[in-house]
């Protein structure tokens, strides 16, 4: 069986299931697991952590091949690789040396051995027979049966008679005999009988189990069966039957969730990446613990955070999507790569377009056949989709940097939405792009006046790039990274700062972020130096320093300050980029300086929370504090509350400062 990895997170429901399953085994009732999920997603890693924990147990373990297949009974032989070898009862059926495969379709009597019935087939039932028709038997694994006519007085039915030389064994005496092998192990510990890969085993293998399992009764056995999907699985029908029992137990293991991925990344020291960096890779792996592992291995844990970049899919994975796409016709391959560029799916008349393919549904067909693409249906016709993001990632790295911008160029004049055509441009450009710049800056500047912070510090950064100046883009960028929490992007930005960036803009990224960390004096010596030196292309660095300014007056209990710097803040020419508590500070700092009537008398004609605009949010926020001072405790709740149920698409600093007032309010009120 393979080792286990050396880091194993999460999985805590399933292993509690399997021990559950084993301790009725160790009751005497025989039992069947059913393991599903696709590849890599840690079946057999799960059963091997159940097995190192689950105390004394007997194991037969063995598990299916692909290249083996066509192999008689080559997964069941594996079950006894270990020293004892093949047990005398199947040795003697011929399976420890060559057998023949099975013979090429013919009538009976030449030379081919007639195939015997499937569990299920209609056939006489007969006092020796393994026939149907007989009373189930709720203590048997699945549909069990039992003792009638013919049995060995434990439910059991001997041995089918005996195939004649040269011909494979029949799959119903070789499951006999594995049941008697079964039951003479009965009298230990308990039997994990488990088989890995069942999608892979040969027939004639899950012919002989099925057999077997079927007739379990007082046995202490645990099955444990793993595979990808047990709906795709061809048969034996007997064994489909047996996996969808009410009896069967099955798990179907899904991805790891960003707390598990979180474990696994500090088990494996792949350094530290922030918990929207961790939900990324979670997106971008679904979860699945193989494809975590190997790009953790490949990619730096900082390049996680980089929303901005597309991450690239493990070389191994690649390599198998790569293979898979190089099969296709030409015209299926330039649909492939135009799907990359538009996305993880896309209309399949935009692909063609950007991909220059004149019969797209053939192409389409072509890449679903070999399984690069799949098609889904929309009401404005078909969409071509990667099934999983790591393909989409293998094929648009792949592409190379000059095929990529011409898609993307191509994809700028066809997208649908602004946005979108805006992303397509800049992915297209070879290098700095005033314009470019200028618009992305514009809509990083609206999207944080809505609190769409995170979306803000993307477009910011990305405008930073394509500018001939980068500095001041980069501040703005600092700033809504630490106003959606970030504290260690923004860290990594400011430190990224060129030497020759405007001592204003230099100071404000460096004040804003001591402030963060709670280096209260380093933050006012910084903010400080970048207002006084601030000229007229920094003014909004200007009132967002001023902004910051009255922030850290306030938390030192400086009112007068607070509000004169607050005030400042408003009036100065870049306040319209300053929007996030100015309100609530110039508010706060008046109460804290003995002006609170003044203050609330400025607010009376404040709307309701829930219809309050970005700036009004503010002012209820800074209201319900005086309010709560002026021991007013039913309004400033009123104002708190109602503050912080609407303040959700709010930056975190405000979310956080709502919450911490609306607490202090309660607690004053004994609530």
């Amino acid at each position: 069986m393979a080792e286990p990895a050396a880091t194993f997170v999460g999985r805590d429901h399933e292993l509690r299931c399997l021990d559950e399953e084993l301790a009725r085994v160790r009751a005497g009732l025989p039992r069947l697991v059913v393991v599903e999920g696709p590849a890599g997603i840690g079946k057999t890693t799960l059963v091997h952590r159940f097995l190192e924990a689950c105390g004394p147990a007997d194991l037969l373990f063995a598990d299916g091949d692909e290249g083996e297949q066509p192999l008689p009974y080559g997964t069941l032989t594996r079950l006894f690789s270990g020293p004892g070898g093949l047990p005398p009862r199947l040795a003697e059926l011929g399976l420890g040396g060559p057998l023949p495969r099975p013979a090429a379709p013919g009538p009976a009597g030449e030379g081919r051995t007639p195939d015997p019935p499937t569990v299920g087939e209609e056939r006489t039932p007969g006092p020796k027979t393994v026939g149907e028709g007989r009373t189930p038997d709720p203590t048997a694994i699945g549909e069990g049966r039992t003792p009638g006519p013919g049995t060995d007085g434990e439910g059991r039915r001997p041995e089918p008679p005996a195939v004649g030389e040269g011909r494979m064994p029949d799959p119903l005496a070789v499951g006999a005999a594995l049941l008697d092998v079964v039951g003479e192990r009965r009298h230990g510990e308990p039997l994990c009988l488990v088989v890995d890969d069942v999608h892979w085993a040969d027939e004639p293998t899950l012919r002989a189990l099925t057999f077997c399992l079927r007739r379990l009764r007082v046995d202490r056995v645990l099955a444990v069966l793993l595979l990808r999907d047990a709906a795709a699985l061809p048969g034996p029908e007997g064994l489909l039957r047996l996996m969808a029992a009410r009896t069967t137990r099955r798990l179907r293991l899904s991805g790891l969730r960003v707390p598990e991925v979180a474990a696994l990344v500090s088990g494996l020291g792949a350094g530290a990446v922030s918990r929207r960096g961790l939900a990324r890779l979670v997106e971008h792996t679904e979860g699945v613990p193989l494809h975590l592992r190997a790009l953790l291995e490949e990619v730096p844990a900082a390049a996680l955070d980089e929303l901005g970049r597309p991450l690239p899919a493990p070389r191994s994975y690649a390599l198998l999507v790569l293979a898979k796409a190089a099969r296709c016709a030409p015209p299926a391959r330039e649909l492939i790569g135009a799907v990359s560029v538009l996305g993880l799916s896309c209309p399949l008349h935009l692909a063609a377009e950007v991909g220059g393919v004149a019969q797209p549904l053939q192409a389409l067909e072509q890449a679903v056949r070999e399984g690069v693409l799949v098609e889904r249906s929309s009401a404005r016709g078909p969409v071509a989709a990667f099934a999983h993001p790591l393909d989409r990632a293998a094929v648009y790295r792949a592409l190379g940097p000059a095929r990529r911008a011409a898609l993307h160029a191509r994809a700028a004049l066809v997208a649908e939405g602004a946005q979108a055509r805006l992303r397509h441009r800049v992915e297209a450009v070879a290098g700095p792009s005033p314009e470019l710049a200028a618009e992305l800056a514009e809509l990083g500047r609206e999207q944080a006046r809505l609190g769409a912070f995170g979306s803000a510090a993307e477009h910011l950064k990305a405008a930073a790039e394509l500018s001939g100046d980068p500095a001041p883009l980069a501040a703005e960028a600092v700033e809504a990274l630490l106003l959606d929490g970030r504290v260690e992007e923004a860290a990594r930005l400011t430190a990224d700062l060129p030497e020759r960036a405007h001592p204003a803009v230099r100071g404000y990224a460096l004040g804003h972020l001591a402030m963060v960390r709670g280096h209260v004096e380093e933050a006012r010596a910084h903010l400080v130096a970048a207002w006084e030196r601030a000229g007229p292309p920094e003014s909004g660095l200007a009132a967002r320093a001023a902004q910051q300014l009255a922030m850290l007056c306030l938390v030192s209990a400086e009112g007068r300050q607070a509000a004169r710097w607050a005030e400042r803040a408003r009036t100065a020419p870049g306040h319209r980029f300053s929007v996030d508590y100015n309100r609530c500070t110039l508010l706060t700092g008046l109460g804290v300086s003995g002006q609170i009537d003044a203050a609330l008398a400025a607010t009376a004609d404040l709307p309701a929370p829930a219809s309050a605009t970005i700036a009004e949010l503010d002012a209820l926020l800074g209201r319900g504090m005086l309010r709560v001072c002026s021991d007013d405790l039913a309004g400033g709740l009123a104002d708190l509350s109602g503050a912080v149920a609407a303040c959700g698409e709010r930056s975190v600093p405000f979310r956080m400062l709502a919450m911490a007032m609306l607490g202090q309010a309660e607690y004053r009120a004994g609530r």
